[in-house]
């Protein structure tokens, strides 16, 4: 027998995996000899999109075996396909996510991801070419999102040659949002102007309790929408209570350090108190937002990604003043 070709391809989803995946590929039934399988890639060589890997399948067309073009160059003709073939494959199914068949892939070291259907039918490869151009895409991508700039159709085209009223748009958006975000931290500020009066020095401090509760839930949030990228399956209760350890340790090293040298500074324990409250419960609800915010996107089928940038600044900002404030009135 001769490659396996795919006959019909159906329609699939975008940027999955049988959206990306390549069928010209050397498929083989598992029968076949390892002198006839050299014979045809160097006959057929040039027909291949790709060819990492030899793909073998049983009369069902089922993914049995994988062999590389080293292993099959050093083996002698002795040996039987069943011998030398990997039986350990790690396969995705065509309506796996691109992001996810890159991280499977640098996981585990494969040039190649095979494609099957959920009967374990071979379908086609995701090539190595193919996985490099998601892993630059991917990272264009997110950094996009994390700065508040909506996804261009063709980044890697529009990023140095689109148009200005093209950049306008995809950038013009989430800016609005900071902008309305600003307005909103400025009315909290103004709600509590009798707190700052009873204690002008407060208002030294809001570019640091905003700042620091916006740095961690950054950290956080970036870490988790990784987290949530990776194939493997996340264990969201054991991931959440590592998270809280982590955000209890980080909080309390903030604000005991916070609280000393602001009550040796001003020689005052009560700013000091105040500060050192507000980055504990502040970095702690920046942190909740920066979790819940990735995993709702998550449950919706929306990129966590978009959960970054300028919307989760807008709420762990807004959030945080509203803390520091509502802690000195009560103080106060």
């Amino acid at each position: 027998m001769n490659t396996v070709a795919t006959s019909i391809t159906p329609v699939f989803s975008h940027e999955t995996a049988g959206k990306i995946m390549a069928t010209q590929v050397p498929v083989f039934l598992v029968s076949e000899s390892l002198s006839h399988v050299e014979e045809v890639l160097r006959k057929d060589a040039l027909t291949f999109k790709t060819i990492n890997y030899i793909y073998f399948v049983d009369e069902a067309r089922k993914l049995v075996g994988v062999l590389s073009i080293k292993e099959l160059l050093c083996c002698s003709d002795t040996y039987t396909v069943e011998q030398i073939t990997t039986k350990k494959i790690f396969s995705v199914t065509a309506d796996t996510d691109q992001e996810h068949i890159a991280f499977l892939a640098l996981k585990h070291s494969i040039k190649a991801v095979p494609v099957v259907d959920d009967s374990g039918v071979f379908l086609g490869v995701v090539s190595s070419d193919t996985i490099l151009s998601i892993l630059h895409s991917e990272s264009i991508e997110d950094a996009l999102h994390h700065t508040g700039t909506v996804i261009f159709e063709d980044p890697l085209a529009s990023l140095r040659t689109g148009s200005a009223w093209l950049h306008f748009k995809k950038r013009i958006p989430w800016l609005i949002m900071g902008l309305g975000g600003g307005i909103g931290a400025a009315l909290v500020i103004e709600a509590f102007e009798s707190t700052l009066e009873q204690l002008l020095i407060l208002a030294t401090f809001i570019p640091l309790v905003v700042y620091m509760a916006d740095a961690v839930g950054s950290q956080s949030q970036t870490i988790f929408i990784r987290s949530l990228a990776l194939p493997d399956t996340l264990s969201i209760r054991g991931y959440i209570f590592r998270e809280l350890k982590v955000t209890a340790m980080i909080a309390l090293s903030l604000s005991a350090i916070m609280f000393i040298v602001l009550s040796l500074w001003f020689a005052s324990f009560l700013v000091g108190t105040i500060v050192a409250l507000t980055i504990l419960c502040g970095v702690s609800v920046s942190v909740l937002i920066a979790m819940t915010l990735p995993y709702t996107f998550k449950k919706f089928n929306f990129d966590p990604a978009l959960a970054s940038g300028p919307f989760a600044t807008v709420l762990c900002d807004t959030s945080s003043l509203l803390i520091y404030f509502c802690i000195a009135s009560l103080i106060l």
